[in-house]
């Protein structure tokens, strides 16, 4: 898949076609051709409109979706949607994590930034439920078609941001159990490599009933930041 971003907005409806015929001439008739590329998009850099999270982007041809597995699991894959390209890094890494956190039946794991859904479908053999939040709308359709597609029923999955969904699903799931001892309340967070928002962690810090939080870093600086606002003493920015 390939998403060229163009600015568009200074094209007319003629010039915008003009171009569009050009690249997937390029990619499917021409030099592109020899990439191999099965499934073309483009996406306009240009001004949002109002209410819009992300640049929209828009199909030209091939596959709308890419397919990959891990873990024994299939999973489609929108194209503004995160994924980990090194599937056989990711499958290590998904076991670790885990190994790691060692779930019980009793166990429901929280995937905050859960993209496509495949660290918590990965988990969910393995515990009670999954709970997947993601700020990417298209991202969480793929989740919930993956859920499906791999015949997965303990899982739910919601589209917004993090510090928005992050307690009211733990007090959802904690507020549903009949015996409150036997919650084994896992976080599994995979945020961008911006790290997580000041107001994430804050509602992490706030999750009293968690017992594991598992920190997914790709970036060093902002994994530290994060790591530090998460462990320090309590303060004015953080209860």
């Amino acid at each position: 898949m390939i998403v060229p971003g163009m600015y568009i907005n200074n094209l007319n409806t003629e010039e915008l076609n003009e171009f569009i015929d050009s690249l997937t001439k390029f990619y499917t008739d021409e030099e592109g051709k020899l990439i191999g590329i099965d499934s073309l998009y483009y996406q306009n850099l240009g001004k949002r409109e109002s209410g819009e999270l992300f640049n929209p982007v828009k199909h030209i041809s091939g596959k709308t979706h890419l397919t990959d597995t891990i873990h024994g699991l299939s999973f489609r894959i929108s194209p503004l949607a995160f994924f980990q390209v090194n599937t056989a890094g990711a499958e290590v890494l998904y076991q670790n994590i885990i190994d790691l956190c060692d779930p019980k039946p009793n166990s429901t794991v929280f995937d905050i930034c859960c993209g496509t859904g495949t660290i918590g479908l990965c988990f969910a053999k393995h515990c009670k439920s999954v709970i997947g939040v993601e700020i990417v709308p298209d991202a969480i359709e793929d989740a919930k078609y993956n859920a499906s597609q791999n015949n997965i029923l303990n899982t739910k999955f919601y589209a917004g941001n993090a510090d928005d969904y992050i307690q009211s699903v733990v007090k959802e799931v904690v507020y549903s159990s009949l015996k409150k001892e036997d919650l084994d309340l896992i976080a599994v967070l995979d945020p961008p490599r911006s790290g997580m928002h000041h107001k994430s962690i804050s509602a992490v810090r706030g999750a009293l009933e968690l017992k594991k939080v598992i920190y997914i870093a790709c970036n060093p600086k902002a994994a530290e930041r994060n790591w530090l606002d998460l462990c320090k003493p309590e303060s004015k920015n953080y209860k």
